[in-house]
């Protein structure tokens, strides 16, 4: 069928494999809080515990440790059992998923559907300073509230990059399009709370394209980021500075790019970066 069995799926069939044969140590599952909430739910009915870490194979290879436990993992396919090595092995990996089919007879997509993975939807946010916007009071009254509005059947999760300055704003529930909205009311309070530019590109939805432009055009963000063909119909009558960081390759670009009659009357510089 095509579908793919995420990182969560593989632990969910490994845990009730290794459970069945008392191999599972104290029934315990460690995963990261990247990890959808339907492995926990999943796991939940199998009568085992899930253990949440950060964000990373090695902090789950911590908790193994620390707790003496058999199997642990992150959503991204990282397996780790301590009793075969200390990273995931996607060779183990792959032939552990095999010896469960075997043992079963059951199909690969048969024992993943264990998890009903619900929706989820992750956002990056670039922001200046992102531990104190992740920890401003507005951006967590705004998840209070959005986690209430949720009521047991989803969460939201607020994680600073560890390698830029991006807080990820992540929501999971039961229904798709209320989780993208609350994921996208969240990451709007983020920007208010400290995001000093936008970006807006052909991928992005209208009304975040709107809104982008709004925020712009009002003032409240000092530097818009768009592609070519965003950047088409946008004017620039105020904008002091106009930075094109690659050279474009026709005329029609340039006028696109620099606000096209948008220049009309108006002064305004525009700098093209010419790599040498």
């Amino acid at each position: 069928e095509g579908n793919v069995v995420d990182g969560d799926q593989i632990m969910a069939l490994l845990a009730v494999g290794m459970k069945e044969e008392n191999d599972l140590r104290f029934n315990t599952l460690v995963a990261t809080v990247m990890s959808n909430l339907g492995l926990k739910l999943a796991m939940q009915e199998q009568g085992i515990e899930v253990k949440e870490t950060a964000v990373g194979d090695r902090y789950v290879l911590e908790e193994l440790n620390r707790g003496d436990y058999s199997l642990g993992g992150e959503q991204s396919g990282h397996i780790v059992m301590p009793e075969l090595g200390t990273t995931g092995d996607g060779i183990a990996t792959g032939l552990l998923l095999m010896e469960r089919m075997a043992a079963t007879g059951r199909r690969l997509a048969d024992l993943a559907a264990i998890v009903t993975v619900l929706p989820q939807v992750l956002i990056n946010v670039r922001v200046t300073d992102k531990h104190a916007v992740a920890q401003a009071d507005s951006v967590s009254n705004a998840v209070a509230e959005a986690e209430a509005e949720l009521a047991g059947n989803g969460r939201v999760l607020l994680r600073p990059s560890g390698t830029e300055q991006l807080v990820r704003v992540m929501v999971e529930g039961d229904e798709e399009a209320r989780v993208r909205a609350y994921a996208e009311q969240l990451s709007d309070h983020l920007d208010d709370s400290g995001v000093d530019a936008d970006a807006i590109h052909g991928d992005l939805a209208q009304a975040r394209r709107q809104r982008a432009l709004d925020r712009f055009s009002r003032g409240r963000t000092a530097v818009l980021v768009a592609t070519d063909v965003a950047a088409r119909g946008i004017h620039v009558d105020d904008v002091s500075l106009v930075v094109q960081a690659d050279a474009p390759d026709e005329h029609k670009a340039y006028l696109h790019r620099s606000g096209r009659t948008g220049r009309a009357g108006r002064s305004g510089t525009v700098v093209t970066l010419v790599p040498r």
